[in-house]
């Protein structure tokens, strides 16, 4: 599917830059006809937040529970965490499967600390940000998530893995912490530099923030309107067969 949207099209709109220079590498397709454009964030996730000073953290994952989304090693890297920090508690948010089954994935010594929501309103989503210390997206691939820049949007500290879509907005200690993927003692090194250090989550958080003002709606949509103007626009581009 992915190879004859791409091959066929005259232009188009790409959400990462790896699929961007694919394109470009793979199907030959001119500077211009096919164009970054990246997922973007709404206003409302914007907020002023208190990083208190405090032992307890809480960590957040937003996304459906699939091997994808590196949710094994989340598992793996939360039962790490969980033997260092009495503190330390995890939500899982959205996982679209039975709580039960999302808690076979963590070790039963740990379980209690682990609070399950598999649905969760957009109306919900800006207050459960806002109600988490650390937001932890462990994913093996994607386009670019929509979860890791609403959390960003909310000033929180994001740990996510260096790979597709999620490098595209987060550069390495300066607004997020980025790991190798499928690396549980990694991922969970990085929550705890986080856990450890209120200066480190409070310059992380504001500069995650000042990073997603680049990437709400309005900027994205101006961009993929001037595309859609272009491509419309352009009559000596016959449709492909």
């Amino acid at each position: 599917m992915y190879d004859i949207s791409i091959r066929t099209a005259n232009y188009g709109a790409v959400a990462n830059r790896e699929a961007w220079v694919l394109a470009e590498l793979k199907y030959g397709k001119k500077p211009g006809e096919f164009v970054f454009i990246p997922n973007g964030t709404e206003e409302r996730f914007f907020c002023q937040r208190e990083y208190a000073d405090t032992s307890t953290s809480s960590v957040l994952y937003v996304g459906t529970w699939i091997d994808r989304k590196g949710t094994f090693y989340l598992a793996e890297a939360f039962e790490i965490l969980a033997e260092k920090y009495a503190g330390i508690v995890l939500t899982v948010a959205g996982s679209g499967i039975p709580e039960e089954e999302v808690r076979k994935s963590f070790v039963p010594q740990w379980r209690e600390r682990v609070t399950v929501i598999p649905f969760i309103s957009r109306e919900q989503i800006p207050n459960l940000y806002a109600s988490h210390d650390i937001f932890a997206f462990p994913s093996l691939v994607e386009g670019m998530p929509l979860t890791l820049l609403e959390a960003m949007a909310s000033g929180m500290p994001v740990v996510t893995t260096n790979s597709s879509g999620m490098a595209d907005v987060v550069e390495d200690e300066f607004n997020g912490l980025l790991v190798e993927p499928a690396n549980s003692r990694e991922l969970a090194r990085a929550i705890a530099e986080l856990c450890e250090s209120r200066e480190l989550r409070e310059k992380l958080g504001l500069q995650g923030q000042n990073t997603a003002r680049r990437y709400t709606w309005t900027g994205v949509v101006r961009k993929l309107e001037n595309l859609l103007l272009r491509a419309a626009g352009d009559g000596s581009r016959r449709t492909p067969r």
